[in-house]
């Protein structure tokens, strides 16, 4: 399993499915919606934009909601910074853990957390609207919309 460096990953599965093709482009038709919390404080809304204070909370929590997914996969969530530069992406292997029949809907939540306490988001002051973008394993566009939020000091 792939961990990003000083990342803590959490994969919660709450569903399964098939294991897919080789070869077969899993991506195609599958929908991504991702959210964005901290279990230590509520989030601010500015213009309809979740936002954190950094002396606040220790981390934020990403959640993403998956559907027509086929087979196991991995899911990368792409964190960029205010300035739009890639700051981590957050590796987030799921798959299916029971059998479904032919024609269920699949889906799967996965979670992952990054840190923010003591981070360079703090020692470097990196605060405005970042955005988290989900990704699949081998895709070349994103598999949802990017999520905004805000972290301040």
């Amino acid at each position: 399993m792939l961990l990003t460096s000083a990342a803590l990953v959490l994969a919660q599965v709450t569903a399964g499915g098939s294991l897919g093709v080789p070869g077969e482009d899993l991506s195609r038709g599958v929908s991504c919606v991702v959210g964005v919390s901290s279990s230590q404080s509520r989030s601010e809304q500015r213009g309809g934009i979740p936002s954190f204070s950094a002396a606040r909370i220790l981390d934020l929590r990403f959640r993403a909601l998956l559907s027509r997914v086929h087979g196991p996969q991995i899911l990368h969530l792409k964190v960029f910074t205010p300035r739009g530069y890639l700051y981590q992406t957050l590796t987030v292997p799921f798959g299916p853990h029971e059998t479904r029949r032919a024609g269920e809907p699949l889906r799967f939540q996965v979670s992952a957390t990054l840190p923010v306490a003591g981070t360079t988001i703090m020692t470097d002051g990196l605060y405005g609207q970042w955005k988290v973008e989900p990704w699949l394993d081998g895709s070349a566009t994103p598999c949802g919309v990017a999520k905004a939020f805000v972290i301040s000091p």
